[in-house]
């Protein structure tokens, strides 16, 4: 405490140093230590990597590219023909021991000769599947499969 009537003197030249070099340390400690809300790449889960499943339909080519694990994928066809006036392609996905659900049709006028459509709720699939149906598809698969896809492995 000081005496009364005295006013308290300029700081002392230590303290100005001492408070300098505090920064100067405290801005060397930071700028090396990683900060805790940083991503460490290290335990991030690896992304999965695509998998395609390829077969020869009539002299052309069905191509199913997913994620193993994924929601959904792309179907391309190349020089497939389309299917004959009163019939489609049916696509199904059998998940578990789960009768085939249905997951799209392709109606005659609907298949192009080089076409991509998209195959909703892959998740968990174990199969895919297109089979020939008559127009407007089917309630279950035919015997008529033109591809079948074990998404499994």
């Amino acid at each position: 405490s000081q005496p009364s009537g005295t006013q308290p003197g300029p700081p002392r030249r230590g303290f100005i140093t001492f408070s300098a070099a505090a920064v100067v340390i405290l801005t060397l400690v930071i700028s090396f230590v990683p900060l805790p809300f940083g991503k460490d790449n290290a335990t991030e889960p690896p992304v999965a990597q695509a998998v395609t499943e390829q077969a020869e339909v009539a002299g052309g080519t069905v191509k199913l590219n997913y994620v193993p694990g994924g929601g959904t994928g792309t179907l391309t066809l190349n020089s497939v023909p389309a299917p004959a006036p009163g019939t489609a392609y049916q696509m199904w996905v059998r998940k578990g021991e789960e009768p085939a659900q249905s997951v799209g049709v392709m109606e005659t006028e609907d298949v192009t000769p080089e076409m991509q459509a998209e195959v909703p709720d892959l998740r968990g699939a174990k199969e895919f599947m297109i089979s020939l149906e008559p127009a407007g598809g089917s309630e279950t698969p035919s015997s008529t499969t033109l591809v079948d896809f074990n998404l499994e492995g």
